[in-house]
């Protein structure tokens, strides 16, 4: 099951996701323990709401940044300010990690508003 959040951002504005990859281990049992993204690839995905299509390389998506490459539990996600110029509005997104060996889940979910800005100006 994934965790959902609501995200707020002016558009044209840097966003930045830092994502650790952990179990759902109670707390009174020690709590999350982390899992390795070695070898994973992991998608952060921004899609029109409500966020599901039929496609199944995501072509649909406004913007998607993918990491591999990674060591530990961590990594971060950059989008810059051009993929945040998009219309003002609220959009779908999650973290999908895929593993490699048929084993792909989507641990973290959400909603991320757009709000326009007096300020037109992006790099």
């Amino acid at each position: 099951m994934a965790l959902q959040n609501a995200l707020t951002l002016k558009r044209g504005n840097t966003l930045v996701i830092n994502y650790t990859n952990q179990d759902n281990t109670p707390v009174a049992q020690g709590g999350p323990q982390p899992i390795s993204l070695s070898g994973a690839t992991i998608y952060f995905t921004v899609k029109v709401n409500p966020g599901w299509d039929t496609t199944a390389n995501d072509s649909s998506a406004i913007w998607q940044l993918t990491s591999t490459g990674n060591t530990g539990n961590t990594c971060t996600f950059t989008s810059t300010p051009v993929e945040t110029w998009v219309n003002p509005q609220t959009y779908a997104w999650d973290i999908t990690v895929d593993y490699g060996s048929g084993n792909v889940i989507t641990t973290v979910s959400g909603t991320i508003q757009i709000i326009g800005t007096p300020t037109n100006k992006a790099s």
